[in-house]
């Protein structure tokens, strides 16, 4: 639970931007970190190579809940793991 909110089922707890950067602490003074090279200078946030994902289990489609943004919400700038249950 966060705060007074409802419970979540665990599937729901980094679902969407909002949640996720709830769920790790990422706040606006996470803006513009270099997310390559911040594990040396602070221990803050980073991202590490993980295990490599094969493309036939990629899916690009387009961005969920964005039609303010005209035709930016038609490209395909997002990206998951097909058939994944932590997909929202």
């Amino acid at each position: 639970m966060r705060g007074d909110a409802a419970p979540m089922r665990t599937r729901d707890l980094c679902r969407g931007p909002g949640r996720l950067c709830q769920a790790l602490n990422i706040t606006r003074l996470d803006n513009f970190a270099d997310l390559v090279t911040s594990a040396a200078e602070s221990p803050r946030i980073w991202l590490e190579q993980g295990a490599p994902v094969a493309d036939r289990r990629v899916a690009n489609t387009p961005r969920i809940g964005v039609a303010y943004a005209g035709a930016w919400s038609r490209r395909k700038l997002r990206w998951a793991v097909k058939d994944s249950v932590w997909v929202s």
